[in-house]
């Protein structure tokens, strides 16, 4: 008996993963984590945005990529495009915050360098995977 790995090619389903990611960060937020510390508020956000990343870019696979295999470690999207939009976004919204967090030290600044991190991780692996389709490419 075998198992195949769960992994999501839809794009409506990786849209609902993502609008349920970011739902239930605001909801633990807001809602659950309500009156707490600051500090408890962001370790536990980053612990879930953390584990939702994680899982994301592992299940998560491109059009053209294949299903059954595991993706490189470095490997966050099914594209290069795709990589570096998401990179930008992330460093761009570490690059608006961070000033704002260091200027009033606040523990969300562990907030925005997790960002900061991930965009970091994304533009990598966007640069990647392009140097990977053009060496393919020319062979």
């Amino acid at each position: 008996m075998t198992s195949s790995p769960l992994r999501i090619t839809n794009v409506w389903v990786k849209l609902a993963y993502v609008v349920v990611w970011y739902g239930f960060g605001v909801v633990l937020a807001n809602v659950i984590l309500s009156g707490v510390a600051d500090a408890i508020i962001v370790a536990t956000l980053l612990a879930w945005d953390t584990a939702s990343l994680s899982l994301g870019v592992r299940i998560f696979r491109g059009r053209d990529e294949a299903v059954a295999p595991p993706r490189p470690w470095w490997r966050m999207t099914g594209g290069a495009r795709s990589a570096l939009v998401l990179g930008s976004l992330g460093v761009l919204n570490a690059a608006l915050t961070l000033p704002l967090y260091v200027a009033a030290p606040s523990p969300w600044v562990l907030n925005a360098c997790w960002y900061l991190v991930a965009g970091v991780l994304y533009l990598h692996s966007g640069i990647r995977t392009r140097r990977a389709r053009v060496r393919t490419s020319r062979i």
